[in-house]
């Protein structure tokens, strides 16, 4: 299993926010993070007019992609450390 955690450490080693968009989007892309989001959306599937938090969403794909699946009366709010997100 390939260590997620040392991107973050290394980015919050970082002057600049460089490295840590590269670890969260690293992230992003592994295989073991889609399936764990494809399998929560098999459990609790997105429905029009839900409200959805989506705590620790990182730069916010997940939240982005669950917006339209809410729309139009729904909404979806992502927040992750000095970032908020959100949809209307």
């Amino acid at each position: 299993m390939q260590d997620i955690h040392k991107g973050f450490q290394d980015a919050n080693q970082a002057a600049d926010s460089k490295m840590l968009l590269e670890s969260l989007e690293a992230v992003d892309g592994l295989e073991s993070v889609q399936a764990y989001r494809r399998r929560m959306l098999e459990l609790c599937p997105p429905i029009p007019a839900q409200r959805i938090l989506d705590v620790g969403c990182g730069i916010g794909h997940s939240a982005l992609a669950l917006a339209p699946l809410v729309a139009p009366t729904g909404q979806v709010v992502g927040v992750d450390v000095g970032r908020l997100y959100w949809s209307n």
